[in-house]
């Protein structure tokens, strides 16, 4: 009598494994001998050929159904009866397919495997897809003419190679270096997710050349009143113009235009809202209602996104997820916000966006580049100690806390998520108390631009504590 699945199902492990024998027939309705199912003392049932006394593992049940197991047993036993042993067979079929796939491994390129990676991943599911499209390019695959590993064979490259190509590059750039090993090992992984014949482990390995420490750089009162100052007037304590040759023993230190107002603002808007510069440079018009005084920022657009991001038809579409985040403008926001809508209009510039691009001849209607804020900031570092994009939303936030702004707006506002128990029982959206942060460090920014603010500088602040221990 045939055994079905459901009494498959129903055998029970005992102290000691134990075998049962599974009935076959063939398409004649001829009995298969061999079919046995074992049961091991965890719960585990395995299909097996006894195969005239040499077993053969077909494979675990449910994972190989029982009509899978009928299968494979009568196969087994056709190669039986033309004098082939179902053993050797198997050797011999996986050394083929082994053979083949490690051939189809030699054959494909990084080329093919980045065309694959844009299409399938970056694309689709890359916070920075132009960025991350452009460091592959560059560093990576390289140019036709100056290729690097564009038409390397992917089973050819090794960890070895790895380490030399991010350490050239680490010696012009370590930043770029760091991101281009993370992007190598992202690269392999997703070659292997993707049933290509590559040993993700290959990469593993692989470090970055400079390992990165968190910045703690906050701009004190002083140097935000000099920063704004210079970011009015558009110009900047810089090493004079361009270098030309036979010319460098004449370059001086001079005062120059170097900023476009729309950067100048960006860089503004930085402190005051205390958001992003991603985040900043991806609004769109339609995201900001100047009637309500609110900056929405999209699910799709926040650095906390999920990986696998939905495309949302509109504007709109997105704006009404529950993961947005919502950013109070003060009025300070608001004039900035203004004053950058009248430019756009003196340049007859019709953009969705907030910031859109220089090159909308080239790009069309887009937004301006992520890292144009960062080019602009090394550009025009005022006089102050160095600075980034970045350390203007710390000394946001780090201000809005000497102020004595309760720490938990602070973090609402940076879109922090809450941790521990606060995480778990905390689910009230702050949006009045963030407000009300957001207004008090507007008024008091303004007080420190006046120079009429009370806080004393941090390293002022810092020293004194010295002096007074």
């Amino acid at each position: 009598m045939a055994l079905t699945t459901t009494q498959i199902k129903a055998l029970k492990p005992k102290a000691e494994r134990y075998d049962v024998s599974i009935p076959c027939e063939d398409e004649e309705g001829n009995p298969v001998p061999g079919g046995q199912l074992r049961i091991y003392p965890n719960g585990r049932k395995v299909f097996r050929d006894r195969n005239n006394g040499d077993p053969i593992t077909i494979g675990p049940f449910p994972a190989i159904t029982l009509s899978t197991f009928h299968e494979r047993l009568k196969e087994n036993h056709k190669l039986r009866g033309r004098g082939i042993d179902p053993k050797e067979h198997q050797k011999q079929q996986k050394i083929a397919t082994d053979r083949a796939k490690a051939a189809a491994a030699a054959a494909l390129t990084v080329e093919q495997l980045a065309a694959e990676f844009v299409a399938e991943y970056v694309r689709k599911r890359h916070k920075d897809p132009g960025q991350c499209e452009r460091l592959l390019n560059a560093e990576i695959l390289g140019t036709e003419a100056k290729p690097k590993w564009r038409y390397r064979k992917v089973g050819e490259l090794t960890l070895r190679d790895a380490v030399l190509l991010t350490r050239a590059i680490d010696e012009r750039a370590p930043a770029v270096a760091n991101d281009t090993v993370s992007l190598i090992k992202k690269l392999w992984r997703f070659g292997a997710s993707q049933g290509h014949d590559i040993d993700a482990k290959e990469m593993a390995d692989l470090e970055k050349q400079n390992p990165e420490e968190p910045r703690e750089r906050a701009l004190d009162v002083d140097e935000i009143r000099k920063l704004w100052t210079n970011l009015d007037e558009l110009r900047s304590t810089q090493p004079g113009g361009t270098l030309k040759k036979g010319r460098e023993d004449r370059r001086g230190t001079r005062e120059e235009p170097r900023l476009s107002r729309a950067v100048a603002i960006g860089l503004k808007l930085l402190l005051v809202t205390a958001q992003r510069r991603g985040e900043l440079l991806k609004a769109r018009w339609s995201d900001i209602d100047l009637d309500k005084k609110l900056w929405t920022i999209p699910e799709a657009h926040l650095k906390t996104a999920k990986k696998r991001r939905k495309k949302a038809d509109s504007a709109e579409d997105e704006n009404r997820r529950e993961k947005a985040h919502r950013v109070p403008l003060s009025e300070l926001a608001l004039e900035l916000l203004r004053e950058l809508k009248d430019e756009q209009g003196r340049q007859n510039r019709d953009s969705a966006y907030v910031f859109p691009t220089a090159h909308s001849k080239r790009l069309g209607d887009a937004s301006m580049e992520e890292k144009s804020l960062t080019r602009a900031a090394a550009r025009n570092q005022c006089g102050l100690e160095h600075w980034t994009p970045h350390d203007l939303r710390r000394t946001a936030a780090t201000h809005m806390n000497r102020l004595g702004i309760n720490f938990i707006w602070v973090e609402k506002v940076l879109n922090h998520k809450l941790q521990g128990m606060l995480k778990v029982y905390n689910k009230h959206p702050y949006e009045d108390e963030k407000r009300s942060a957001l207004d008090q460090w507007a008024s008091e920014l303004q007080r420190i631009v006046a120079g009429e603010s009370n806080i004393v500088a941090l390293g002022e602040r810092q020293a004194a504590k010295q002096s007074a221990a």
